[in-house]
């Protein structure tokens, strides 16, 4: 068997599952942002505040999902990062002693960390290893998540003694 071929094509697959896996999150999240603003939008039109403590539930459900899927994503994402990056290292030993082509600003797929942050400078420009992309999308629906429950018990509250 021929190990370098072998680990070229680890590679190349192990990106493509990064870059599918990317595409697989971002639709879910893109499907529960249009839910969540569908059953918001559905009560502020329809006026169905007698109900709002029962939409509030189902947010909170929903978002609750939504950020069980999304911390998963995560997971998910930063598993097949550290896997590319580990093909890349594997590569990298076998090249002949002194061939310098993935040392210096050679950057692999799925990349990341504190040298690359420090290159943003604009604010249009910038990353941001706490609140990274792929962080973000656990974090909103975590957010939502929170929110929902307030408004859930506040709902409930009133509902019951109000």
């Amino acid at each position: 068997m021929d190990i370098d071929s072998f680990l070229l094509e680890d590679y190349k697959q192990k990106v493509a599952y990064l870059t599918a896996h990317f595409g697989r999150m971002w639709n879910r999240f893109n499907y529960f942002v249009v839910l969540e603003s569908a059953l918001t939008g559905f009560l502020l039109n329809n006026k169905l505040w007698n109900n709002a403590v029962y939409f509030a539930l189902t947010e909170m459900l929903l978002s609750l999902i939504w950020w069980s899927l999304g911390a998963q994503d995560r997971f998910l994402v930063k598993l097949y990062r550290d896997a590319v990056k580990d093909a890349v290292e594997r590569i990298k030993k076998r090249l002949p002693a002194g061939q310098a082509i993935l040392e210096g600003d050679y950057r692999y797929v799925g990349e990341t960390g504190e040298e690359l942050a420090a290159q943003s400078k604009y604010p249009f420009e910038w990353y941001s290893i706490k609140f990274s992309v792929t962080k973000l999308a656990a974090i909103i629906p975590f957010i939502l998540f929170l929110g929902w429950s307030a408004a859930f018990l506040v709902l409930l509250y009133f509902k019951l003694f109000g």
